[in-house]
C-alpha cells in the first residue's frame, strides 16, 4: 500500500490524483474505521493511517462487502461537491488489500450489488490477497470480485511481490484517463472518431 501511494501524484495541482483510504475492523472493533476522505494534496494524511494499521492486529472477521460498498458511494455520492466534481473527470480504481472473503458477511447477493454498481459506474477493482502464514480463506469471492469489475487479481506473498509492484504501475497508468461517451444515430460498425480536448486546465 505505501508502494502504491508513493507512485501516485497528490500534490494539490489540477492533475493531481485523488486517494483515499478505508479501514476494515470487525463490527464490535469500529467496524470501517479510519475513514479518510477523498484528498488531492495530502498523501502524509493517508501514509499516517497505514502506519497505524500496520502495528495493529484485528482478531474479528471484518466485513469487507462493507467496505467496498462505502468506496463506492463515496465515488458516486460523496458527500463534499467540489470532491465529487472532481471524481467525476479521473478514472475510478478500488484497490482492496485482504486475505480473503469472510463468509460470516458475504453473500451472492451483496456481490452481485457491488460488481453491478462497479459496472454501472465505469469503476474497476483491484484485489490484492494477503496471504497469512499457517491460515487459509476462501478466495473465490475476492477474485470474482476484480474480474468481474475489469480490474484483476493477484496473490502476494514473496515468491509474487514484483508482480504485485507491477499492478501498481497498471493502476498508475491510468491516472489521466478519461471515460468519452456519446450516442452515434447509425448501425452497429466500425467508425473513425477524432477527438479534440481544448481549454482545460492542463492545455490543450
Amino acid at each position: 500500500a505505501d508502494n502504491l501511494l508513493g507512485r501516485l501524484n497528490v500534490d494539490g495541482s489540477n492533475s493531481a490524483d485523488m486517494v483515499s483510504l478505508i479501514g476494515i475492523r470487525g463490527r464490535d472493533d469500529g467496524g470501517l474505521t479510519p475513514l479518510v476522505p477523498f484528498t488531492d494534496f495530502d498523501p502524509n494524511l493517508i501514509g499516517n493511517e497505514f502506519d497505524t494499521l500496520r502495528a495493529e492486529t484485528v482478531r474479528e472477521v471484518t466485513p469487507l462487502y462493507d467496505g467496498i460498498d462505502q468506496a463506492l458511494q463515496w465515488f458516486t455520492e460523496n458527500p463534499d461537491d467540489e470532491t465529487q466534481e472532481k471524481l467525476n473527470h479521473r478514472q475510478q480504481v478500488i484497490v482492496v488489500f485482504s486475505d480473503g472473503i469472510d463468509n460470516q458477511f458475504s453473500s451472492e447477493s451483496y456481490e452481485t450489488i457491488i460488481i453491478n454498481k462497479c459496472l454501472q459506474n465505469g469503476i474497476m477493482l483491484y484485489a490484492v490477497r494477503m496471504e497469512a502464514p499457517g491460515r487459509t480463506t476462501d478466495a473465490d469471492n475476492l477474485e470474482a470480485l476484480a474480474l468481474q469489475t475489469k480490474g484483476i487479481y493477484v496473490t502476494h506473498d514473496a515468491d509474487t511481490h514484483e508482480e504485485v509492484l507491477s499492478l501498481f504501475s497498471d493502476v498508475v497508468s491510468q491516472r489521466q484517463s478519461y471515460r468519452v461517451t456519446f450516442p452515434l444515430m447509425r448501425r452497429q460498425g466500425d467508425y473513425e472518431v477524432l477527438i479534440q480536448v481544448v481549454d482545460t486546465p492542463i492545455g490543450d
